[in-house]
C-alpha cells in the first residue's frame, strides 16, 4: 500500500463525522498496523501486497459510501479483502489479524 493511499484513508477517517473519536482513533491505529505488515509483505510477495492493499482501499472506500447511503446495493469487498488474505494466516498472521480487526471494526459500525 503506497503512502499516498494510506495517507488518503487516514484523511478520510479524520474528515467522517459519521465516525465517533474512539472509532477513529482504532481505525487510524489499524491503518497504521496494516501498513507495517504490507511492508513486510512487500519484501517476500510484492504483488499480493498490492493486491491486498487494493482490496483495502478499496473497502474502506465503500464503507466510507456506505456511511452516507442507508440502502448500499453493491458487492461487498470486506468480504473479497477477508478472503483474498485467509491464505497468509500461517505465513503472515499478524497482518490477517490487521485485517481481520478492520473488517470486523467496519462490519461493528453497519458497513
Amino acid at each position: 500500500m503506497s503512502a499516498e493511499t494510506i495517507k488518503e484513508i487516514e484523511e478520510k477517517i479524520q474528515n467522517n463525522m459519521a465516525l465517533d473519536h474512539g472509532k477513529k482513533s482504532e481505525l487510524l491505529e489499524l491503518m497504521g498496523n496494516l501498513k507495517l505488515e504490507l511492508e513486510q509483505l512487500q519484501k517476500t510477495d510484492s504483488p499480493k501486497a498490492r493486491a491486498i492493499a487494493d482490496l483495502a482501499g478499496a473497502s474502506m472506500q465503500k464503507a466510507f459510501e456506505a456511511l452516507a447511503v442507508v440502502d448500499v446495493t453493491s458487492e461487498n469487498p470486506l468480504k473479497e479483502l477477508e478472503t483474498s488474505v485467509e491464505e497468509f494466516e500461517v505465513s503472515h498472521p499478524r497482518l490477517v489479524r490487521v485485517i481481520n480487526r478492520i473488517c470486523i471494526m467496519l462490519s461493528s459500525i453497519g458497513i
